[in-house]
Order: C-alpha cells, then structure tokens, then sequence
C-alpha cells in the first residue's frame, strides 16, 4: 500500500493539472491566446532560469558528451527510419518522420522528471534533451519552415538554435566551465541566486501541464495515419531506447538516476514545437493527432514509471 500511495503522490497531480487544463479550453476561461502567453512565459523565463540552475554549477564528468552525443546520433538515425517507415507502412502523410524523432523535453518531460525524481537530479535528462535539441531546432524546424516560406524568408540555423532555453544552458556551461559556478555556488551570495532561480522555475510543472491539457483535442483524430505514425515510432523508440539503456547501465552502473532518465527520456511524445511552426491546416491537424494520442501513451508510462522508481 505505502508503494501506491507514493505512486498516488506523482500520478495524481498530474492527471489533475490536465483535466484542468481540459476543462479550461472546454469552457474556455483561458483562451487559445492565453495559453500562448503562458508558453512564451515558460519558453522565455520559467525554463531558461532552470536549465541555468541545473547547469552553472553543475559537476560534469566524461558521460555528458557521450549522452549528448548518442541523442544527436539517435535524432538523425530515426529521422531517417522514420522515412523508411513511411514507405513501408504507406502512410500517405510527408510530416510522417519528424513525428517519429524528436523528444518534447522543455514542456513536459522536464515537469514529469522534476516530480519524480527532484530539480537536483535534472542533469541527466536535461543532457539528454539537449543533445536532441541541437538537431530538432537548427535543422528539423527549419526544415518545416522551409516548406511554407521561401528560402530567403527561413530565419538560419544558428538564429533557430538560440532559444532563450538554450542560451541559458550555454551561459550556465560557460559559467561552470570557468570556474565561477563553484566559486558563485560557495560564496554568500550563492544561497540567493539559487533562491532566486528556484522562485522563477517553481511554476514550469503545473503551468507545462495545463498546456498539454488545454492540447489535449481527440476531435476529427484521423485515426488511420494516426495509428500507423505511432507504431512506427513505438518500434524506433522501443529498440534505440533498450539500447542505450543498455549501453549507459554498463558503461556507467553507478548511476541510477542515468537508467530513469533514459526511460524518460525515451517515453515521451515528439516535441510540441512542430505543432507550433507548421501553419497548413491539413499538415497541423495531422500533428495534432498524433502529439494528443502519444501524449495519453507517455503519461501511461509516465505512471509505470512511477511505479517503477516508488520507494516499497
């Protein structure tokens, strides 16, 4: 019993701040341009002030570039097998491969990690996101961009890739990188700063998650193209993510908090970006689709998850 209810403590506020948001695009109190405002907060100040946080003082060891690495590779690769599997499992739609790369790290599963495992142990999976992020945003994005503007009219990659979240994790690599995070982090001031950071990201969990609530439509689901994109997905993730599981348990079985952040990492839905930079009606009601249904499969392994890592 003490196992479900400190399952009961993760899963239920969850499941709580999504119905909520349901509720509120359902009766509308908070408007489609609301919930835009609150994710340009969130993109802007909430999740840059934690990344800062999680990296400034952050003590690195050799795995950080091998994680970030292996993302890089891993969001390439299945890209390309996601093309493979368009064809195969003729699925009429061109969008269908960025579905089946890319992980949605900053608006959800950063909150899922924080209320499972704690803020202090965010470094794992803010590496792995990080490594996914630096393909997603200068190339993936652009790449859909392109499809609707001329090429002239693209903003360039390094423009895409400098989000207020990834320059707060550049300065907080900079930051520890020269010594000054550990001598901020010792100082009398450093109690401050991590107070003050710690203010401004308190809010990322419950606001992240009345967003993918407020997302949450299964209205008009084109249920054919729908299904066939997530299998595919389902069976690129499936094998990449067992293994680097694999790969990490052996290379580093001291850490733990490594193997979780993997399975997180690997369970969640692609990211909410392109529902945001495609503008075609037939092309976002697609992406849409797939992000809502993904969406109910990652927080139903968010909840074995939870089982997995509760304390007896």
């Amino acid at each position: 019993m003490t196992k479900i209810y400190s399952v009961m403590q993760i899963v239920l506020p969850v499941a709580a701040m999504l119905l909520i948001g349901m509720y509120a695009r359902k009766r509308q109190f908070i408007t489609a341009q609301g919930v835009d405002d609150i994710k340009a907060l969130l993109s802007n100040v909430c999740i840059p002030a934690m990344m800062f946080s999680t990296f400034y003082a952050a003590q690195f060891n050799s795995s950080a570039a091998i994680l970030i690495l292996s993302m890089v590779v891993f969001t390439i690769a299945a890209w390309f097998l996601g093309a493979a599997f368009q064809k195969l499992l003729h699925i009429p739609q061109p969008l269908a491969p960025y579905l089946c790369t890319s992980i949605e790290g900053g608006m959800m599963g950063y909150a899922l990690f924080i209320l499972l495992f704690g803020q202090e142990n965010l470094y794992y999976m803010a590496l792995l996101d990080l490594g996914n992020a630096l393909i997603v945003f200068p190339f993936f994005l652009t790449k859909l961009r392109m499809r609707e503007q001329t090429p002239g009219a693209s903003r360039s990659p390094l423009r895409e890739l400098a989000t207020p979240i990834n320059l707060a994790i550049v300065l907080g690599l900079a930051v520890n990188l020269t010594g000054l995070g550990s001598r901020l982090s010792v100082s009398a001031i450093g109690p401050v700063v991590d107070a003050s950071l710690s203010f401004l990201s308190a809010p990322m969990s419950a606001l992240i998650l009345l967003v993918v609530g407020y997302g949450l439509v299964f209205k008009d689901i084109q249920w054919s193209e729908t299904f066939k994109t997530i299998a595919a997905r389902l069976a690129i993730f499936a094998v990449f993510g067992v293994a680097f599981y694999q790969m990490f348990s052996r290379a580093y079985p001291e850490e733990t908090i490594l193997r979780y952040a993997t399975i997180m990492a690997f369970l969640l839905p692609p990211t909410f970006m392109y529902s945001v930079t495609v503008k075609n009606e037939k092309d976002g009601a697609y992406i849409g689709s797939v992000l809502a249904v993904y969406t109910l499969l990652s927080l139903a392994g968010y909840g074995a998850l939870a089982w997995l890592a509760a304390p007896m």
